[in-house]
C-alpha cells in the first residue's frame, strides 16, 4: 500500500509569525528519514511561500485549500491551479464541505476544478461527505457515492487523485464517526472506486473530521483509511506532532 498521508488544513486562521514557529518546530522534530507518513501542510493562500520555505528543504509536502476552475484570465480575487504549482504545491483539496456550503460550489464546478488541477501536475484531493440528516436516514452511502460519481470525470487520472471522506456533522463538532462507521464508508467509496476505475489502482482515501491526538491512531490503523485531514488540531503544533508520531 502506498505511504499514508496526513493533511494539516489550516483553513483561514494563522498569520506569518504562527507560520514560522509552526514550521521551525515541526521541521526540528518531524523524523526526516524513514518517516512513517508523507506530511502535507496547506496554509491560506497569502502563507504559502512562507510555509514552502520550509517544506522545501524538510521532505514535507506543501498543499492549497482551493483552486480556480479556469486556468487563467479575468477572475479577479480567484487563484489558479498554475499558480499553486508554481508555488510547489504538490495537492490541492477540492470540494471541502465548507466550500460547497459556503460558496455554493456544485459537482460539476468540483469535476473541472479537479481536471484542472490534474492538467496542472497537482494532486486533487476529493473531499465528499454526508450531513446529518443523510446519516440519520440512512442515505449517507448513497448520497457519498453520487457524489464520487458525480465529481469524477471520465478524463481523471486515477494515478494521481486521493479522496477525503469527512463526515460534515463531524467537522468542528467534536464529535467522530466510530470506527465500523468509518470502515463502512472508506469501503463503499472504494467499491465505487474500483466499479469506476478498475481494481488494479489504489486511490488513498483519507478520513477528516475532528481527527486529533486521541483518536488518530486508532482511525489511521484502520486498513480501509489511507490517511487523515486534520482541521482544528492542525493549528496547535504539539497535538499535531502527536498525530503525525502515531
Amino acid at each position: 500500500m502506498k505511504q499514508k498521508i496526513i493533511i494539516a488544513n489550516w483553513k483561514m486562521n494563522g498569520n506569518q509569525r504562527f507560520c514560522h514557529d509552526f514550521m521551525k518546530q515541526l521541521c526540528g522534530e518531524w523524523p526526516r528519514a524513514g518517516a512513517t507518513y508523507e506530511i502535507t501542510i496547506c496554509p491560506p493562500f497569502p502563507y504559502l511561500p512562507v510555509v514552502a520555505s520550509y517544506v522545501n528543504r524538510s521532505g514535507l509536502s506543501l498543499g492549497a485549500q482551493n483552486c480556480a476552475e479556469q486556468i487563467s484570465g479575468a477572475f479577479t480575487g480567484d487563484v489558479s491551479a498554475q499558480m499553486l504549482r508554481d508555488m510547489s504545491c504538490k495537492y490541492v483539496l477540492i470540494g471541502h464541505s465548507e466550500r460547497r456550503q459556503h460558496h455554493d460550489e456544485l459537482n460539476h464546478v468540483l469535476a473541472n476544478k479537479l481536471l484542472i488541477a490534474q492538467q496542472s501536475h497537482l494532486i486533487p484531493v476529493l473531499c465528499v461527505g454526508e450531513g446529518s440528516s443523510e446519516r440519520n436516514n440512512g442515505s449517507h452511502l448513497y448520497t457519498v457515492s453520487q457524489q464520487l460519481l458525480a465529481c469524477l470525470p471520465q478524463q481523471v487520472d486515477q494515478e494521481k487523485l486521493a479522496i477525503a471522506y469527512e463526515p460534515i456533522w463531524a467537522i468542528g463538532s467534536g464529535r467522530v464517526a466510530n470506527l465500523p462507521e468509518i470502515a463502512e464508508m472508506h469501503e463503499c467509496i472504494n467499491q465505487v472506486l474500483n466499479t469506476r476505475f478498475g481494481s488494479s489502482v489504489r486511490i488513498p482515501i483519507l478520513y477528516g473530521g475532528s481527527v486529533n491526538p486521541q483518536n488518530a491512531r486508532d482511525i489511521i490503523n484502520l486498513k480501509e483509511v489511507g490517511g487523515v485531514l486534520v482541521g482544528g488540531a492542525s493549528l496547535k503544533i504539539n497535538d499535531f506532532l502527536q498525530i503525525i508520531s502515531v
